[in-house]
């Protein structure tokens, strides 16, 4: 079905989406008000019913252990931006999923926060619908943190991503505890909540490589992503990650995402939208329909996603249970969840409270048996410089002309430390790594000799590879370039074209500066790109501005129902379901119904700063030109922080940023 998100026929296709919210709302809403804070009150017992499909069936699982998720409105998705029309301009809540009665996945920087603990955050799961009861529920509270991922400063593993488990403690069946004392069970419990019943997730066994059958297998079979809004959308999964042959990956660096039907937003015309090859062939073997693919990342702020694989025919060892692949930000899931979830959290929280969580979660993991696909082992393989290990199916084995060393077998190492040794009769592989200090020194060695030490380059390589880079290196300011070799370039953030010179590249593609990232933990990263800063849904501070003690500390007028008004970020705003008046905006004196002042409405510049020539408005006589810093290079050399910005009124213009940052978005094509 195709939806326009403003329910006005009269707009362009902009805000159309391949979106039925009948069918593809995991969650029901109450009300219909797109000015209000809209409270889930059930799960939607008509997500992909096959009625509203004309009878096409997926034979969709229970996703009740997907916390509820409220939304700003009923049509107009939730997303941080504003630049849309099509945005509320509110972040959708995190997406949690519970793995045990009593805990959670979470990722880092969307809320797997401290506070979510100190100041004792509440939320909401539903139990199955058509199961023990209809729209019952419990509300948990979070009483623990578990940080396994090097997003964290103190981290218990350091993994890959931003994976984090959070524990928690239940109320009763449908019970709204006025004190924390009435947090006291868990999920489904059967005294106190014996009508919620939740179907935790079933897992994929690990992927030992990019030649294990399981990865075949998720890709040939659609997948849903829960996004925005927690909407469902049919998508194809991927195998991803930090791979490449020559390497021997951990496997906790292999992990899965997915891919959306087009290589551009679907909206428009569903019968005239082109698919790409994984999606039209889901269509054409009857295994999904078109008008479920929507788009999932239509908005910023998709961190978490959940994603799910829909392998046909699981119902016999899942139990209409769904089948759990990976969350954004966390996408190494599948390959951490036996060597480090289950021993790390869940192990210890048994032992402490007396369940058996631990042994739920291992019978939960599906084996390839069950999976209807060959067993892997290690392969040792000739590839002419030497031998390599990768894990393989004896078929897929023999077909390279490898020698299988039986199911189940691991491709190890040398390394004392290492439960597996190296399986082969060959040599274990060496290459060159390059050590930091001295900048270019080398030696020869297996990779596991080299990853404390430095950075290793492949099987079968040579010192050549550490060959210091030389060429010119543009700095972040868009401007200046030296020539430098990689290492001293490095140090100075820039960015190297080796071999150039100077008079030869365009440093102004090659930009940098400070990246505010505001959602939900106010933050500053060093040296991104615009783009790279839009892409992580951040406000770019300018060329060559580096961070700084509050830089990000940026506030407007938010507006509330009753009238009053208080200068709060805008992510205070929307925690209080407030209206953000944009940045740098003030309270008037008289309610939100009258004036908001802005930045140039007065002679103060609208924020009780003084006018200064460098805090001015710079316009170009165009407003338009794109190449302004190369054609005007002498004027603001010295200066070179200029940004092209975008004025309440919608215009574009220049402005140096030197002083504190820009207060507007940056104007983009």
């Amino acid at each position: 079905m195709l939806f326009n998100y403003l329910n006005d026929p009269n707009i362009d296709t902009t805000c159309d989406r391949w979106y039925d919210p009948e069918r593809h709302d995991l969650f029901l809403y109450q009300g219909n008000n797109t000015n209000e804070s809209m409270n889930v009150i059930g799960i939607n017992p008509n997500f992909y019913n096959p009625e509203s499909a004309n009878g096409f069936d997926y034979d969709m699982p229970s996703f009740s252990c997907v916390a509820a998720s409220r939304r700003k409105t009923n049509q107009i998705p939730n997303g941080e931006s504003t630049s849309s029309p099509c945005i509320s301009g509110d972040a959708s809540p995190a997406r949690y999923i519970a793995i045990t009665p009593n805990h959670v996945l979470a990722i880092g920087h969307y809320y797997a926060v401290d506070t979510l603990v100190t100041e004792g955050r509440k939320h909401k799961f539903y139990g199955t619908v058509g199961g023990k009861g209809q729209q019952n529920y419990q509300k948990i509270k979070w009483t623990k943190l578990y940080k396994l991922s090097e997003y964290y400063d103190e981290s218990m593993f350091d993994l890959p991503g931003e994976l984090a488990i959070l524990e928690f403690k239940a109320a009763g069946q449908n019970v709204n505890p006025t004190n924390d004392n009435e947090y006291n069970t868990s999920l489904g419990d059967p005294t106190y909540a014996p009508d919620v019943e939740i179907k935790y997730p079933y897992y994929l066994p690990e992927i030992l490589s990019q030649y294990d059958t399981v990865v075949e297998k998720i890709e040939s079979f659609p997948g849903i992503v829960f996004g925005q809004d927690i909407r469902g959308h049919i998508v194809s999964l991927k195998f991803s990650g930090l791979y490449s042959d020559g390497f021997n990956t951990p496997k906790e660096n292999l992990s899965i995402s997915w891919r959306g039907p087009s290589s551009t937003e679907p909206h428009g015309d569903i019968d005239t939208a082109d698919l790409n090859a994984p999606h039209q062939g889901f269509i054409d073997d009857q295994l999904a329909r078109k008008e479920d693919m929507g788009g999932v990342s239509a908005w910023p702020g998709d961190s978490g996603s959940l994603y799910f694989t829909l392998i046909p025919d699981m119902g016999t060892y899942t139990n209409n249970s769904p089948i759990f692949a990976a969350q954004l930000y966390a996408t190494n899931f599948t390959n951490v969840l036996q060597d480090y979830i289950i021993p790390g959290v869940i192990e210890p929280y048994d032992k402490k409270y007396g369940t058996d969580y631990a042994n739920a979660v291992w019978g939960r993991i599906l084996t390839r048996q069950q999976l209807g696909i060959p067993e892997v082992g290690a392969c040792c393989e000739d590839v002419g410089a030497g031998t390599e290990c990768h894990h393989r199916s004896q078929s897929d084995c023999s077909a390279v002309g490898g020698t299988y060393m039986n199911d189940n077998t691991i491709c190890g190492t040398s390394d004392p430390s290492d439960e597996n040794s190296w399986p082969c009769v060959g040599d274990e592989p060496e290459g060159a790594c390059c050590y930091p200090e001295p900048a270019g020194s080398c030696d020869e060695v297996m990779q596991w000799e080299c990853e404390s030490l430095g950075s290793y380059q492949g099987n079968f390589t040579d010192c050549q590879e550490c060959a210091l880079a030389e060429g010119a290196c543009c700095m972040p300011d868009g401007i200046s370039c030296e020539w430098l070799d990689e290492v001293a370039c490095t140090i100075k953030n820039g960015k190297l074209f080796a071999g150039d010179d100077c008079g030869d590249v365009d440093c102004s593609e090659s930009a940098t500066g400070a990246c505010c990232i505001v959602w939900p933990m106010e933050t500053c990263v060093d040296w991104q790109t615009p783009q790279e800063c839009e892409d992580g849904e951040g406000t770019y501070k300018g060329d060559g501005v580096s961070c700084y003690d509050g830089i990000c500390n940026v506030i407007g007028a938010c507006c509330f129902t009753d009238e009053s008004c208080q200068e709060l970020s805008w992510q205070e705003c929307s925690y209080l379901a407030g209206a953000y008046k944009g940045d740098y905006t003030t309270c008037s004196t008289g309610t939100c119904g009258g004036c908001i002042t802005c930045p140039g409405d007065g002679g103060d510049g609208g924020d009780g700063r003084e006018s200064s020539p460098r805090n001015q408005i710079k316009s170009h006589p165009n407003k338009i030109e794109p190449d302004y810093k190369k054609n005007h290079i002498d004027e603001i050399k010295g200066i070179n922080n200029y940004s092209k910005v975008r004025l309440p009124n919608g215009e574009c213009v220049w402005m140096d940023c030197s002083m504190g940052g820009c207060p507007y978005p940056l104007c983009r094509k």
